[in-house]
């Protein structure tokens, strides 16, 4: 019989997060898995093409046969071992970067429906932004690679910060922005996550195996469950 997973048809984080448990799994069993990629949503945005490339794990677009057992409820609902994990994941085509450079992800959109602890008003969105900026602006970091769900943000921030040098590692590379993002978050040296808790940037942090700065706030997340290297800089 052979190891299925059937994915959330979610966000790329939430996928990333599955699939490192799932790498987790067959760590421990010595075994192979395979995980659906679950595009049957009725929203466009959470449909990707899968772009990644995995150790143990096989991503299927199949749906399972009589020949699978699904595993679901096996699979642990956190991550135990993330430093087992890093570049566990990668994109299709191999990376390389010669920058040093720490990056920022700001979520908003949907998560400013405020629907539960991880998300949260544009109010927190505000200061927390304002907050972060007046932080990085007093560090002794150089090269900073923004991202964020929002291009307002991005622009906003780069007006604000405008004594350091911006960078985009694989503007070139990678044409798909959701990977080319979430890349940008993986090979950086540090990560800063605002406003809240976001499992895009949380699950990057972990496979670039840096250090993950965010909140206070984040800490009534379902951030633990994640055993990131976490630093909190308020």
């Amino acid at each position: 019989m052979k190891n299925y997973y059937k994915g959330r048809d979610d966000g790329l984080g939430n996928r990333v997060e599955e699939i490192l448990k799932l790498e987790e799994y067959c760590d421990k069993t010595g075994e192979t898995c395979e995980y659906y990629w679950n595009n049957n949503t009725p929203n466009k945005n959470r449909r990707y093409v899968n772009r990644l490339k995995c150790k143990n794990v096989k991503i299927t677009l199949e749906s399972p046969t009589s020949e699978h057992t699904i595993i679901n409820n096996q699979i642990s609902k956190c991550i135990k071992f993330p430093q087992k994990l890093k570049h566990i994941i990668e994109y299709e085509r191999p990376l390389r970067t010669n920058l040093s450079y720490v990056a920022i992800h700001v979520r908003s959109t949907d998560k400013l429906l405020n629907r539960g602890p991880d998300e949260f008003t544009k109010e927190v969105l505000e200061k927390n932004l304002e907050y972060l900026i007046k932080y990085i602006a007093t560090s002794d970091h150089k090269n900073l690679a923004i991202t964020s769900d929002n291009e307002v943000i991005c622009h906003h921030i780069m007006q604000l910060l405008k004594g350091f040098n911006f960078v985009s590692p694989f503007k070139d590379y990678i044409s798909d922005p959701i990977y080319r993002d979430y890349f940008t978050l993986v090979y950086a040296t540090e990560v800063y996550m605002c406003p809240k808790f976001s499992s895009y940037a949380t699950t990057a942090s972990i496979l670039g195996g840096n250090k993950l700065n965010c909140f206070q706030n984040t800490g009534e997340t379902v951030l633990s469950r994640y055993n990131a290297n976490v630093r909190f800089i308020d």
